[in-house]
């Protein structure tokens, strides 16, 4: 593993699980764009793979409940 010296600002972190990393290998070549890239939206209620469609998101997965949701 290569290890480089970070410039700029960190912006976010994601996190996955392992079944969030097999669906999306799963599904990588339906939602990759035409240089084989799949971009991926970050968002509080969880991570989501672009429309295919529409304006509707596929869900990808959520791998923890963020911080400020209590748990009961």
């Amino acid at each position: 593993m290569m290890h480089l010296k970070l410039k700029g600002e960190h912006l976010g972190t994601a996190e996955f699980t392992w079944d969030m990393v097999e669906t999306l290998r799963e599904y990588f070549e339906l939602y990759a764009d035409e240089d084989g890239v799949v971009s991926l939206e970050v968002r509080e209620g969880g991570i989501f793979l672009p429309p295919l469609v529409g304006d509707h998101r596929q869900f990808l997965g959520l791998a923890r409940m963020p911080k400020h949701i209590e748990r009961s």
